[in-house]
């Protein structure tokens, strides 16, 4: 009897992964050019989304702790995440260095993001812009940590496997832009290891502005197609 509620809960839970992911995709290559990348079709679809998720996390009876919603543990989660973006940005320095000398492109702090023209991060909109990245981070890692990576802790377990599966659903949702595929590999790795050890979304959220404007910085926007994904990245 309880194997079969097991058996059940992981089969449901791994139609949760998929149903998220799915819609995810279908949002970015066929919902948003459809309809001319309105933000106010993608913010509908987000909301239909994240109203799933809320209705997940009642019906396994979780809380908001366990979902990462906390701040008792952000200070330990923070010490893994310095080191988590001491390892990212070394690699990615020595990958900008090597790109920058095969290439007539230069590093400087002038990047795409989210593929709307151009913004300067030295000027008056930079603290703007830091929160956006944050708000933007936080909603990611709810979505990758706070669901996915508990959904797959379900289905596989705590451990590698389950680090693995979040890591590549994350990468799976920035083709085909290989880059930005191969930073959120090695980041949605990190990230799932450090949630599944000290669960707090606000550290991660700090983590992943902070590496994102690394990757801004670091590396020239004609590798990066303005952070440009899916259907988007051809236009």
């Amino acid at each position: 009897m309880w194997l079969r509620r097991d058996e059940a809960a992981r089969e449901f839970a791994a139609w949760e992964i998929i149903s998220v992911t799915l819609s995810l995709l279908l949002l970015i290559w066929v919902v948003l050019p459809l309809s001319g990348n309105s933000k106010s079709v993608g913010a509908a679809f987000i909301a239909v989304c994240f109203a799933f998720m809320l209705a997940s996390h009642r019906l396994h009876g979780e809380t908001r702790r366990e979902i990462g919603w906390r701040c008792d543990n952000f200070l330990a989660a923070m010490g893994w995440v310095v080191l988590l973006i001491c390892f990212f940005a070394i690699p990615l320095t020595i990958g900008a260095w090597l790109l920058v000398s095969g290439s007539d492109a230069s590093i400087s702090e002038t990047g795409k993001l989210f593929g709307d023209g151009e913004i300067d991060l030295s000027n008056g909109a930079q603290l703007f812009w830091q929160l956006a990245m944050i708000f933007s981070g936080l909603a990611q890692q709810y979505l990758m940590q706070g669901f996915i990576n508990r959904r797959a802790q379900i289905v596989f377990g705590r451990g590698p496997v389950s680090v693995l599966v979040v890591g590549l659903i994350f990468t799976l949702l920035h083709l085909p832009n290989k880059w930005l595929m191969l930073a959120a590999f090695v980041e949605g790795l990190g990230w799932a290891f450090i949630f599944q050890r000290v669960p707090n979304l606000f550290a991660l959220a700090v983590s992943h502005a902070v590496m994102t404007r690394l990757i801004i910085i670091l590396i020239p926007d004609h590798f990066l197609q303005g952070l440009r994904i899916g259907y988007r990245f051809f236009n």
